[in-house]
């Protein structure tokens, strides 16, 4: 009969340990230091935001400005799996100007990261879609 086998488990502030011993942990936002200054974009460029997201249960990732939820559009792709989430936002105009935040859920906690974009200069080829 081999023997008995233990472990030791380091938790974070951000995880639980259940009787199986299976570990849950809160999302960690994590991504690039160029993303800690402010993201300026020319007019009718693209913008992309990306993030890679850790945790158990596999969180969800939404994205928010101000205050309102962005979801895809004609021009606006919100795209992610539970490891990575990543807005994009085609021909930018002075409307998508603002701070962005992603949120990423479970059932253990939540982590958030902001973002702040400024679109410079003028672009008339799309309307506000960000409104």
């Amino acid at each position: 009969m081999p023997a008995p086998r233990s472990c030791q488990l380091f938790l974070t502030a951000r995880e639980r340990c259940f009787d199986n011993d299976v570990v849950a942990a809160g999302p960690v936002i994590e991504y690039s230091e160029s993303l800690k200054e402010t993201q300026k974009v020319k007019a009718g460029k693209s913008l992309v935001l990306s993030v890679n997201i850790v945790g158990a249960p596999t969180p969800k990732a939404t994205w928010w400005r101000q205050d309102s939820e962005v979801k895809s559009g004609l021009d606006v792709a919100v795209e992610g799996d539970g490891t990575f989430s990543r807005l994009s936002i085609k021909n930018t105009s002075a409307d998508v100007t603002g701070t962005y935040k992603v949120l990423a859920e479970n059932s253990v906690g939540s982590d958030s990261a902001e973002f702040k974009v400024v679109i410079l200069g003028q672009f008339n080829g799309r309307l506000g879609l960000l409104r």
